[in-house]
């Protein structure tokens, strides 16, 4: 018998506007964004990424490694993340592609509901985890699926690191590639300022850590190359079936968005 933690709030259903939700993050958070944003299209009306690359980038290069574990760290790492040069960034135009097929297999939804959304993108110019170039080709991902680019936003104008860009002071104690880990990512970053206003209802999923075992994530970040699907060779992270994508978006459908 499953048993619930005491602790454990379930959260609350509230009237609020079908397909009118948004999904946004930083670094690892941005590329589930871009994941979630493609796997359930039809729910959301836009995207915000901070720092983050296009849609199965990691799987860009599967020749790396004899394993295809190794393969798509490799690919994050050197490819998604930190591209030795221009030439081994992501190619936009084939993860385009690559997208519209995972579409037509029925693994995400129709890339069609994209073309009215509004994606918003920003990338510290001296952001050293994330280059910036990765993450103009993520703008490039999206116009190639159809979304207008009077609607999409592209700012890397500021010369910070692997940041989200606040007016807090105590945030500029923080080292210039060191994002708002933790509580601050809550009370900081403007989220909840601009909720309040807007009449907004705001979740902070988190993704746990681990350092043992078969799962080596020991920053708690989002899957974005694999290592929570259940067969390294036909990885299925991305799809609406995945175990992070479909509990952030049971979340959503809980809230009756």
């Amino acid at each position: 018998m499953l048993t619930v933690d005491s602790r454990v709030v379930q959260l609350g259903s509230y009237t609020v506007k079908q397909g009118q939700s948004s999904v946004s993050g930083l670094s690892s958070g941005a590329f589930m964004t871009v994941q979630l944003h493609l796997a359930y299209s039809s729910s959301f009306a836009g995207a915000g990424i901070i720092a983050g690359g296009p849609f199965r980038c990691a799987e860009s290069f599967r020749a790396a490694a004899l394993l295809a574990e190794d393969a798509y760290v490799q690919g994050a790492l050197y490819i998604c993340m930190n591209p030795l040069i221009p030439q081994t960034g992501p190619d936009a135009g084939r993860l385009a592609q690559l997208a519209r097929d995972t579409a037509a297999a029925g693994e995400i939804d129709d890339v069609a509901h994209l073309a009215d959304d509004h994606v918003y993108l920003f990338t510290g110019s001296a952001d050293q985890v994330v280059y910036s170039d990765v993450v103009a080709r993520t703008r490039r991902f999206y116009e190639l699926l159809g979304v207008k680019p009077e609607h999409i936003f592209y700012d890397d104008s500021v010369p910070a690191g692997h940041s989200i860009i606040t007016d807090n002071p105590e945030d500029s104690q923080l080292a210039a590639n060191q994002p708002p880990y933790g509580n601050r990512y809550i009370t900081t970053t403007g989220y909840n300022h601009i909720a309040d206003s807007n009449n907004f209802i705001v979740v902070y999923p988190q993704a746990q850590g681990s350092d043992g075992g078969g799962t080596q994530n020991p920053d708690g970040c989002w899957d974005w190359w694999g290592y929570t699907s259940p067969t390294p060779n036909r990885p299925d992270y991305y799809s609406r079936d995945a175990i992070q994508v479909k509990a952030i978006h049971g979340m959503l459908e809980r809230l009756g968005g």
